[in-house]
Order: C-alpha cells, then structure tokens, then sequence
C-alpha cells in the first residue's frame, strides 16, 4: 500500500465567531450570552477538536501563526496591512495549503481582496469561519449543536489533502440546507441581514469536487501582495438610497469613488435634458464635482449599454453625462462582479503605483466571474 504523505497546512488565526468563546453579561434585561473573543484558546481547541473528529487527517501537520486578534465587524484598513504585511513574509514553497480563519461579517471583503492580491498563489488558500462558537461541553458535545465551524475547518483540509487547484477559497455550510459550499473568494456575497447562509455567483458543492492532484508552481514573486506597500483610505464608497445628498462630501480625501446602484442598475440623475435643472440628489451633482476635482467615479452594478436591450433611461444619462454645453465625463460603469469585489480591487488599484491605462485595464478585467 502506498505511504500517505504528510500534509503541512499553515493555520492563520485573525479571530471571529470561530475563535471565540460564550460568556455571560448581565445588564438591566438580565444576563445573556455574548460571545467573547480568545484566540490562543481557539489555536488549542481546533486543532483538538480536528484530532477527535478527523483521525483519518492524522498524518496533517499544522503551523499555527496569529498575526491578528479581531471580530471581524473591527476590520480596519491597519489590520488589513497587517495580514498583507503576514502573507508578504509566507515561504509558500514549505506548505501543502493555508486556511485563515476569519468571522462572517466581513468574510466577503477580505476573500476579494485576498484573492485579488494572491492571484497566482502556488498553493489552495481556504477561509474558513463559523456562525457559531465551536467550544465543547465538558461531556465533548457540541456547545451548539448547529455550530458549522468544525464543518468547515475539516472541508478545507479535506480538500488540500485532494489537492485542489491553487486558488482563494471560502467553504462554508449553509445552516438553512445543511450543504457545504465551495466558494471562489472573489465572489462570495455578504450574508443577507438575518440570516447565516453565504452564496456566490460560481458556489459548488464540496462533495463534487473531485481530487486534482495538482503540482505546486515555483515561488511566485508576480502575485501582486509583493507590489503593495500598505492599503490608504482613498476609494469613497457610497450606496444609493432614497433622500440621499451629495452637497459637502469630502472629496478632496479620495482619489476615487465607487458608487452602487439600485437593482436596475440604476441611480437619481433627476433630469432627462438640457432644459432641467437637477439637485444634489442627483449624481450628475456629484459627477460635476468629481470632474473639477478629476476624480473618478465608478459605478456597479451596471446595465452594459451594448449588450442589455432593455434599459432605463437614467443608465445613458449617467454614463454619458454629456447634458452639459461641455462634454463632461460620466461614470465608469463595471459590470458582472459583487460590491465587496469592485471595492477591494479599486482600493488595491488606487494603491499600487500604476500608469492610469493599466489601473483602468486592472479594474475591468481583473476579479471578474470568470477569473
């Protein structure tokens, strides 16, 4: 019978619901339980938890590093630096595979970005995290029975020991049907309010992946993390909503602004011809702005003008806005990738030193479904 070689997977611990611990509170309404973050305490009990669970993933040796200890609602551009600053320094060459482990809320933000800084990575990347604290009862029970993060810690490593295509990953279960999901990063969604279940344009079940047994690729100097110095606060994000203004915004701070859309696509321009005037409600408000101060504004999710047959009369304007006695420039519209992924390649593009052409090039083209 031929030997199973021993797999070295590098674990990052960054905090989350699945490096956290229930604890008791008592206030005006009582006590109840919050969950309360330990991450030196989680290192120990996943690992002993995978031992008991997984013994068939016995021959897998683990290397533990922390360099973050966070809920991942207090996810900062610093702390995204730190965790950039980490990966700059990994031997990729010494392991088989890495899973990061990272709460839920901002799950969908740091798998773009990552994935868009570790394209060409030589080995898979998994995030990994939980809607539950994975903690036992004395007895080895679950503490909560519908907890997935266990699930997912033994997805991911089941999955480097299939040796899965080198790519950043999210595997998750979804509580609502039970089915755990292989996620590109780059595409995974926010989680709806109220409820715990991720989902992603290209999301398959973990079940049909089958072993690929891949070759790791020399050390890859190209991936862009070594390009990055340190992520500045310079994309302004702004998501439309009924009575919004755009009088006294900050602009002068940013190098761009990434605008979301309705729906449809769609956004207040409040004037259809040159006759009428608009407000600032309207984005041509902000566009007039934004061209005095030559800033950038992207908008997506958008109507793709040469492609959709059936679209809003709002879309052209927007785009072209040429409704003035000079041609003035409209948005750069984006098409087919999430918000979290359009906002982590634009504040990646607008920190690394590029000639305009190839930042406009990077944008439209790099993250997109079919990475």
């Amino acid at each position: 019978m031929k030997k199973k070689v021993t797999k070295k997977i590098l674990l990052v611990l960054t905090g989350g619901t699945i490096c956290s611990f229930t604890g008791r509170s008592s206030g005006e309404q009582g006590e109840i339980l919050i969950n309360e973050l330990n991450v030196e305490k989680a290192k120990i009990s996943i690992l002993e938890y995978f031992n008991i669970d997984a013994p068939e993933y016995s021959r897998m040796h683990f290397e533990c590093r922390q360099p973050l200890d966070t809920f991942s609602e207090n996810m900062t551009l610093e702390k995204w630096n730190q965790l950039i600053f980490f990966f700059q320094e990994v031997k990729w060459e010494e392991y088989d595979g890495v899973i990061i482990l990272h709460g839920t809320d901002t799950l969908a933000f740091s798998s773009s970005l990552f994935s868009i800084l570790l394209i060409g990575v030589p080995i898979p990347v998994f995030f990994v995290s939980s809607n539950r604290p994975v903690e036992r009862k004395a007895d080895g029970k679950p503490m909560y029975e519908n907890s997935n993060g266990m699930d997912n810690f033994k997805a991911a490593a089941a999955l480097i020991d299939k040796r899965i295509l080198p790519e950043v990953y999210v595997i998750y279960r979804n509580p609502t049907d039970g089915v755990m999901y292989l996620h590109r990063g780059a595409h995974l969604k926010q989680c709806a309010n109220y409820s715990d279940d991720f989902y992603s344009s290209t999301m398959r079940n973990a079940e049909d992946i089958a072993a690929n047994q891949h070759k790791n690729c020399p050390m890859p100097y190209h991936m862009l993390i070594y390009r990055l110095r340190e992520l500045k606060n310079r994309i302004l994000y702004l998501q439309p909503y009924v009575g919004m203004s755009y009088k006294n915004l900050p602009l002068e701070k940013y190098a761009a602004v990434y605008h979301g859309t309705y729906h449809a696509g769609t956004v207040c321009t409040e004037r259809t011809n040159r006759e009428q005037s608009y407000s600032e409600d309207s984005i041509l408000y902000l566009l007039d702005q934004c061209n005095d101060l030559k800033i950038s504004v992207w908008c997506s999710p958008c109507m793709d003008l040469k492609k959709d047959v059936n679209v809003y009369s709002s879309v052209p304007i927007m785009i072209r806005h040429d409704i003035k006695e000079k041609e003035d420039k409209g948005v750069k519209p984006l098409y087919g990738m999430t918000n979290e992924c359009v906002y982590a390649k634009l504040l990646v593009a607008y920190n690394l030193e590029m000639e305009e052409s190839e930042r406009e090039d990077f944008i439209k083209e790099w993250g997109k479904y079919d990475m």
